[in-house]
């Protein structure tokens, strides 16, 4: 009796550590494969509004959002942070995809819009930021975007740019997504903070 039942428990705890290890697997091979090239995807695509440097790494990316911070310098070698923060829409139900040029809480304002020319690459987007008369713009036919919309300190310097996009115009003839929204909205999120939670592990 209880050599079958220390069998019977012999072989729960390989089947836990095979599951385990299964498990551990698919969320790098499947989800952070699949999540990565949808990063790379979006990057990509904010080419028609945002000019990220190559250089420039995804810094923190989470279930929700991507962010990307970089230094710029101005003629007058002033220099002021810039931060962009990206929706990552990996969920089924979203279908708005919200963009984010914002200054961050240290920089200066000034600083911060004369780079504003050298980093909004989209024209209409651009003229909107500058115009102090304009806050927002709905886009037009042909348009990437389906609108931007500006935010201004007390003393109207821009202070962040927001652009919403329709998360189509990202996932049209994508496997990536495809291959994401295969899986139960829950378990893929399990999965994806699985891998996370390593990478932070290993890395510390």
């Amino acid at each position: 009796m209880n050599k079958k039942l220390l069998i019977a428990l012999g072989s729960l705890v390989v089947f836990f550590i095979i599951s385990i290890v299964f498990i551990i697997v698919f969320s790098f091979s499947y989800v952070k494969k699949n999540t990565d090239a949808i990063i790379r995807l979006e990057r990509d695509k904010l080419v028609n509004l945002i000019r990220i440097p190559n250089a420039v790494p995804p810094s923190n990316p989470n279930f929700y959002s991507i962010t990307y911070t970089w230094e710029m310098e101005t003629l007058e070698k002033e220099v002021t942070s810039v931060r962009v923060i990206s929706e990552t829409a990996y969920s089924k139900i979203q279908n708005k995809i919200l963009v984010v040029l914002e200054k961050p809480e240290a920089a200066d304002s000034s600083v911060f819009n004369k780079v504003l020319p050298a980093v909004i690459v989209d024209k209409k987007s651009l003229n909107v930021a500058l115009s102090q008369d304009q806050q927002t713009y709905a886009a037009g036919e042909g348009d990437f975007y389906n609108f931007v919309k500006i935010e201004r300190d007390k003393n109207l310097k821009v202070v962040k740019v927001i652009w919403e996009i329709d998360k189509e115009k990202f996932t049209i003839n994508n496997q990536h997504f495809e291959n994401l929204n295969k899986l139960p909205g829950n378990l893929f999120k399990i999965l994806y903070n699985i891998q996370k939670t390593l990478l932070l592990a290993f890395a510390a």
